[in-house]
């Protein structure tokens, strides 16, 4: 409605993000979730467009989601700067995307929500522990507590693969793990214990090797993936109906992640079938429901009698006469220049010098 334009640059869509996810709710969140940015592609002009380098898809809309580890979205908020529909909460922009999915998803207490570096902050995690929700994300060398005494990272790297170093003050645990590269993990719930089994190649030994994996690094791996779960079925079979309009995009994605949240509600429920012929039920369910026919317009097409011969009546030498037919020009059926004439039984175009060559 260009009636009620506002200053909110995606106020088109904020409709049809308010309905997706109060139907979203229709799922209970897991035990353990995770926070993570998507990107609808668009490669259109609009302030809101998006450009991350280094991803799957560089040009697009960007998305906050909140998502189970299956890969089910319980929230999606679109970025728009500072009309973002989240709220201030003095935490940095990783504090108010996690606060705010929290408030719109209504989490219950004692979920555990997992994220990466671009949210963890030891003040988001202190805020979640005030509302007795557990977090762990990935940790960027800025953003350490000083207290904690963690290894310089160049000499940390240096030690063993494997070796695991932790520091822990009341309330939160950071763990520093040398793996390929280091490894830093902030949390408030999980700790580095017990530990877990690992295999990693050792290129010196030639041979995969086993070291030990801290809990908190191992319950992050298996909790992080939704959102990119999400996005791949997605793009597996996704719209591919283009429109110039911006909002399309949107309503686009729209249908292609209601169609993988239902495809994942009902495996769920016991029904194990592939995305693509779950998709291709609901299609035809809805043409049977909601379908027209389509009326063809134009002339009707020619009988298979009228526009090819019978090979039996092309072979029966019975009545076979070359006539000059209409001023309409056809192609000769054995040279393909174009003629008038044709065979008056056969029906077909055929020049007079290869009409006994096509009769036999």
């Amino acid at each position: 409605d260009n009636s009620q334009i506002t200053g909110d640059r995606l106020y088109k869509v904020r409709p049809l993000f308010k309905y997706l996810n109060q139907s979203f709710k229709m799922i209970s969140p897991k035990e353990c979730v995770s926070i993570d940015e998507s990107i609808i592609p668009y490669y259109g002009r609009h302030g809101a467009k998006q450009f991350i380098r280094g991803k799957p898809i560089r040009f697009g809309f960007k998305l906050w989601v909140l998502a189970n580890p299956d890969g089910y979205i319980l929230h999606a908020e679109p970025y728009c700067g500072n009309d973002t529909n989240l709220p201030c909460t003095g935490l940095g922009q990783g504090g108010d995307v996690v606060i705010g999915l929290i408030e719109h998803s209504d989490l219950p207490v004692g979920t555990k929500i997992y994220f990466d570096n671009l949210f963890t902050s030891v003040q988001l995690l202190e805020e979640l522990c005030q509302r007795n929700i557990g977090g762990t994300g990935t940790l960027r060398e800025n953003r350490t507590l000083t207290a904690m005494n963690l290894p310089n990272k160049k000499d940390f790297q240096k030690e063993k693969r494997g070796t695991i170093y932790v520091s822990r003050n009341d309330k939160l645990t950071v763990i520093r793990w040398n793996d390929n590269a280091d490894v830093t993990v902030l949390s408030n719930c999980d700790k580095e214990g017990p530990y877990k089994n690992a295999q990693r190649y050792n290129r010196a030994e030639k041979k995969k090797i086993t070291v030990q994996m801290p809990n908190a690094i191992a319950r992050y791996n298996e909790n992080m993936g939704g959102v990119d779960l999400n996005d791949q079925f997605v793009s597996q079979y996704r719209t591919k109906i283009r429109n110039k309009k911006w909002w399309w995009a949107f309503f686009a994605w729209s249908v292609d992640v209601s169609c993988v949240q239902g495809w994942l509600t009902y495996r769920n429920l016991g029904h194990i079938i592939p995305y693509l012929q779950f998709r291709r039920q609901v299609v035809l369910q809805i043409l049977s429901s909601f379908g027209t026919g389509r009326s063809r317009s134009g002339p009707s097409l020619p009988s298979l009698t009228n526009s090819s011969a019978i090979e039996d009546i092309r072979r029966d030498r019975k009545d076979h006469l070359i006539i000059k037919g209409e001023s309409k020009y056809r192609r000769c059926k054995t040279c393909s220049r174009r003629t008038t004439y044709l065979c008056n039984k056969c029906n077909i175009p055929l020049h007079p010098e290869c009409f006994e060559a096509f009769h036999h």
